[in-house]
């Protein structure tokens, strides 16, 4: 098809709808692209002149008729994303079949959470399943909305049915809803914006329902903080589904960064640098690999493995020997204590202090389907580094706070939620709601599970500084390491018969 648009005139259309010309034209290669269709869907006065321009760019991009879109890399070949990359290639596979008329819609899943760390390439992702399906990506957000016009009620919640206007304008397609959890939930919010902010989350709900679009448009909600979020908007038939991407293992990190490096550093091998940047995700790796090359850059030669090292492993404050073997024993910790208990440990890892996590013990845990000895289980291992600390070193650091929060949100769910407390009833706690005192039952659940771990360690002590000596020099132990090192810790075969026959008679979450 031959381009009937360039660059200077789709800045007219632009303007003339927006009332301003656009600071930033269309590449001529991009505006040969567009088709009138596109017009329609990507400029709005409410939009304005810029965020119809990157709108109209981002959905001409994503339908992969652009050549300056060849660069991306396809969905099948990303790494780090865990079982959102299975999930995304079935469902580009369905919403392709849909559009080729092969598939109906009433078969198709309608939607799905993304939740993930910050820079985990959640919006990436959405763009990438878009392309995969050969359909446009939609995108937006409550802070999007919210920056159109002055901000009020009324002229956000326009700004929110236009974007829903436009998904269906453009189905099939994708529609992303940005920083899903900026909504909030009705359940927590303040008295002085309660009025506000429920009709807010009342009008998406109302969008979601299709009052604002029509079927063939798959919804993905990205979020960092997935627990904020109004449990209404999550229900089955509007995101079907809530998916967390893991933090990116070692090797997922090497080809993440292989992607990033391109030809450059062709030969080398990046395992080391992965090992270093372990805690880091896609965003924090590309940020090193711009950082390798400025550097190369700057002292006029071409990048190597030296600059990436350098990079992933430079201080933003140094860390002292002390803290790096506080460290290594916190992480041990948890790995004696989930051997003991016959968990597999994948790998254990300190990284360099650029990297976003001090520490990264990968450890196959549970699903949260279980029955109370096994979150027994869970919450000793949870336990794990904070009593290695205490027991080696006389007294824990703050470094347990995640292990902590964690922890009492498993124990809180337990007795409150699922019935595998000293009672049956069960009732749903708000996101984010907490008490002024932790009631005593789930104080005593979590004591329970700390004194289990301080058991473990004390009878394992040489083990847990012998792993953790070993984690100081190598920085990084896989699999097949730490299992030789752990070889006769697990000599727990009675605790493990008690343990699994107190299983058998245990109650499962849901009964």
């Amino acid at each position: 098809m031959l381009g009937i648009f360039d660059s200077r005139g789709i800045a007219l259309v632009v303007e003339h709808v927006a009332g301003a010309r656009p600071g930033t034209d269309l590449s001529d290669e991009i505006a040969r692209a567009v088709e009138p269709a596109d017009l329609r869907i990507a400029l709005h006065r409410l939009r304005g002149a810029d965020a119809s321009i990157e709108r109209l760019s981002a959905l001409v991009a994503s339908r992969g008729r652009s050549r300056a879109a060849d660069h991306y890399p396809r969905l099948e070949d990303m790494a780090g994303y865990g079982p959102a990359l299975e999930w995304g290639l079935a469902v580009a596979a369905d919403l392709a079949a849909y559009a080729r008329g092969d598939l109906p819609w009433s078969a198709c899943e309608r939607g799905a959470l993304l939740a993930a760390a910050p820079g985990s390439g959640k919006t990436l992702f959405a763009g990438l399943l878009a392309r995969r399906a050969g359909v446009p990506l939609v995108a937006g957000s409550l802070a999007q909305w919210q920056s159109a016009g002055e901000g009020h009620l009324g002229t956000t919640l326009k700004s929110m049915r236009v974007f829903f206007e436009d998904a269906g304008k453009a189905a099939p397609c994708v529609a992303l809803i940005d920083e899903l959890d900026a909504f909030g939930d009705r359940r927590t919010f303040a008295y002085q914006h309660r009025d506000y902010s429920s009709q807010v989350v009342n009008g998406l709900l109302e969008c979601l329902d299709g009052s604002c679009t029509r079927p063939s448009v798959l919804l993905i909600g990205a979020s960092n903080l997935p627990d904020r979020i109004d449990p209404a908007i999550l229900r089955s038939g509007r995101f079907d589904r809530r998916i967390d991407i893991p933090l990116p293992s070692s090797l997922d990190l090497a080809a993440i960064l292989r992607h990033h490096l391109g030809s450059d550093l062709a030969t080398e091998d990046l395992g080391h640098a992965a090992r270093l940047a372990m805690g880091g995700t896609g965003a924090d790796c590309a940020a090193w690999v711009r950082r390798a090359r400025g550097r190369a850059r700057r002292a006029g030669r071409d990048i190597a493995i030296g600059d990436l090292l350098l990079k992933i492993g430079q201080p933003a404050g140094e860390r002292s020997d002390a803290a790096d073997r506080r460290i290594a024993l916190h992480e041990a910790g948890h790995a004696v204590v989930a051997h003991c208990l016959s968990h597999e440990i994948h790998e254990l890892s300190i990284p360099g202090p650029a990297a976003r996590m001090t520490a990264y013990a990968n450890i196959d845990l549970l699903d949260a389907g279980g029955t109370r000895v096994e979150f027994e289980d869970m919450l000793t291992m949870l336990f794990g580094g904070r009593a290695a600390e205490t027991i080696v070193l006389g007294q824990p650091s703050a470094g347990a706070a995640g292990d902590l929060a964690v922890a009492t949100k498993l124990a809180t769910r337990m007795h409150v939620c699922w019935g595998l407390g000293s009672g049956l009833a069960s009732t749903e706690t708000p996101a984010g709601a907490s008490w002024p005192k932790i009631p005593s039952p789930i104080e005593a659940e979590l004591r329970a599970g700390y004194d289990r771990a301080c058991a473990f360690l004390m009878r394992h002590r040489g083990r847990l500084e012998q792993l953790a000596d070993a984690l100081l020099v190598r920085r990084h132990l896989g699999m097949n390491e730490i299992a030789s090192i752990l070889a006769d810790a697990g000599d727990l075969a009675s605790d493990r018969v008690d343990r699994k026959r107190a299983d058998r008679n245990s109650p499962r979450r849901g009964q």
